[in-house]
């Protein structure tokens, strides 16, 4: 690498670094980008259905509580039981419990 005055500032007996060309063209890196990109929303998008899923089982739970006075095991051992019998996701289940035990809101 030159120095001041065009002298060297390497110190000696080691070689000047090369400019290696990139291994991969441009458009493979965008490719690759897009492709990690489309990763990461299927995984938020996952990650906000199993949320969604989860509050409704927890609301499902406790509008089981409150009308069949069960304690917060025995609710979720019904929703799974239920789920069971039915051959469904406990998420259906508990939309149904929810549906049917949630009290109607009514407008003024």
């Amino acid at each position: 690498m030159p120095g001041l005055y065009g002298a060297s500032v390497m110190p000696a007996g080691q070689a000047e670094p090369t400019v290696q060309a990139p291994s991969r063209s441009f458009y493979q890196l965008l490719s690759e980008q897009a492709q990690h990109i489309r990763q990461m929303q299927t995984e938020l998008t996952d990650a906000r259905r199993a949320i969604s899923e989860q509050k409704l089982i927890d609301r499902a739970k406790l509008l089981l509580m409150q009308y069949k006075k069960l304690t917060e095991e025995q609710a979720y051992r019904q929703l799974q039981q239920s789920a069971m019998k039915q051959q469904c996701r406990i998420s259906d289940v508990a939309d149904a419990v929810v549906k049917a035990l949630n009290p109607v809101k009514t407008s003024p």
